[in-house]
């Protein structure tokens, strides 16, 4: 059967008739198209016609929740539309026909989500912000009306005529009066076979890819794994591996976080950068750093409520490198907190106060994020000497959400700490024998990261004691290793980030940064 003119007004008279014996339905005659509005000339046989004369759109009753029931009918709403998993609401009493939706139903959502559906969950009856479709006899099949709505639909959603800043959605009239272009009913059901064939394709492809991205994933995680944890007998081929697969190791942004904790933990496994021989080992500059500490002791100019014992770090694992050495930060640091002060009721209640305090939240890994600050007038900071910050040093978080956070800090004015931040300083005069930005690079890797998650006490609310943060052990090189280590750390994060970028705009110079990045981050040392 042809859709000309003639059917068309056919149409719109019946849709009239069976309006006018609707109990819910408003029904208004349909504007004939203008030649002008469509633009272009229409294929033999095909018709512009408006949505309007596509059927009549019943829209549902407006439930609220304290007409919901624990039995009754099913209220379908926009939730039970996208998602199948949601559970109804339901509904008692008697609703008039127009609202009842069955199975093969079409239900257009033109509130928050804008699109059609074909149901086929059992009776219910309609909630509002949906229109229950009744298709106009003769003008299209069913599964090309679907099809036509939710083109039309995606077509407004982009237009001006979908609106809302809360929740997006679309006013009936123009939704009616939204022009669609119509086919006779046999090329209809090709176009419904071809759409069909194409979609099945597409699923088709979709959990092919899907798949591929599983495997690749698999692929990727399981070479960075071994990068992770270098085996020195198989570790020049697992990187001779990496570097012949570069292109599934990272294709996503999500996996240049990998890729960054390698880098990391290969940097303080003693395996980024070469070593030499003829460097001081570590074991000799711990023994300095002692040194110096017990001369400020018997001098009492380091005073401590916890005991700084003379002791080096025992710890014999054999994987690092043969002259460095493992230690505890309370052979390498200072570490104190601020204890048994109510700060919070000298915080100066202006914008901008004298000296800031830092607090938890304020330190991320690696920096202090300087938002939402807090102040100390300076008259009520000369009593806090003790957590006073006037030079480099490292803060870490000790309680709460962001327990176990490394920052370092190089003030240019005075800070202080909150209770629930302490800070660890070089003992005087140790400034020339350990790098700072190693020790932080040291603890944000994942080997840092393990070595002060083994003192969290699990309670209620996991903490770190100043007794457990001075038990952390740090992996430590030679010092002029360490300033290597730092620098090239630095150059392969810039790369990194360089990387990221690429990926996000799909730039093609993402496979020669890749190749950059591992060339230099996994060559052994």
């Amino acid at each position: 059967m042809s859709t000309g003119l003639r059917s068309l007004e056919e149409v719109r008279i019946k849709l009239k008739q069976d309006a006018e014996t609707a109990v819910r339905m408003r029904w208004k005659s349909t504007e004939p198209v203008e030649q002008g509005e469509v633009g272009k000339d229409l294929p033999r046989g095909w018709v512009a016609a408006r949505i309007n004369d596509t059927g009549l759109y019943i829209n549902g009753l407006a439930f609220k929740p304290a007409d919901w029931k624990n039995t009754g009918i099913p209220i379908i709403r926009i939730q039970n539309l996208t998602d199948t998993t949601k559970e109804f609401n339901y509904a008692s009493g008697s609703y008039p026909d127009e609202v009842i939706v069955r199975n093969g139903d079409i239900l257009v959502s033109w509130s928050a989500t804008l699109d059609a559906f074909l149901w086929n969950r059992g009776e219910g009856v309609l909630n509002q912000h949906i229109f229950r479709t009744i298709p106009a006899e003769g003008l299209t099949h069913k599964a090309f009306l679907l099809i036509l709505l939710r083109n039309a639909i995606r077509e407004m959603g982009e237009s001006e005529h979908a609106h809302g800043l809360v929740m997006t959605h679309i006013n009936r009239g123009p939704f009616l009066n939204h022009i669609v272009l119509i086919p006779p009913l046999i090329e209809q059901q090709r176009i419904v076979d071809k759409f069909n064939e194409l979609m099945s394709l597409c699923d088709q492809l979709e959990l092919a890819r899907i798949d591929r991205e599983a495997a690749r994933d698999t692929f990727a995680l399981s070479t960075v794994s071994r990068l992770n944890t270098p085996d020195p007998e198989t570790f020049a081929a697992d990187v001779r591996f990496a570097l012949a697969n570069l292109t599934p190791l990272t294709t996503r942004a999500d996996q240049i976080k990998h890729l960054r904790e390698t880098i990391l933990n290969l940097a303080v496994r003693g395996m980024l950068v070469k070593q030499s021989p003829s460097e001081e080992p570590a074991g000799e500059l711990i023994k300095k750093i002692s040194q110096a500490k017990h001369k400020l002791l018997a001098t009492k100019k380091l005073k401590s409520n916890t005991p700084i014992t003379n002791s080096i770090s025992i710890r014999t694992e054999t994987n690092l490198p043969d002259n460095w050495q493992w230690s505890s930060c309370n052979e390498l640091f200072f570490i104190t907190k601020l204890a048994g002060f109510e700060y919070t009721k000298y915080f100066d209640l202006k914008d901008y106060g004298d000296v800031p305090v830092i607090r938890a939240q304020n330190v991320r890994p690696w920096n202090i994020e300087e938002k939402n600050l807090k102040y100390l007038p300076i008259k009520s900071s000369k009593i806090l000497e003790r957590s006073s910050v006037t030079k480099p040093c490292l803060l870490i978080t000790f309680i709460g959400a962001g327990i176990g956070d490394v920052a370092l800090i190089n003030p240019n004015r005075r800070w202080h700490l909150a209770p629930n931040v302490a800070k660890a300083e070089l003992f005087e005069g140790c400034d020339s024998l350990m790098n700072l930005k190693y020790l932080v690079l040291f603890f944000n890797s994942p080997v840092g990261r393990a070595e002060i998650f083994k003192h969290v006490k699990t309670t209620a609310q996991p903490s770190l004691s100043m007794g457990t943060l001075r038990d952390i052990d740090v992996a430590v090189p030679p010092l002029a290793e360490q300033s290597r280590i730092v620098a090239k750390v630095g150059e392969l994060m810039a790369l990194c980030d360089q990387l990221e970028a690429s990926i996000t705009k799909g730039e093609q110079s993402r496979s020669r940064l890749l190749e950059a990045v591992l060339h230099n981050a996994l060559e052994p040392a």
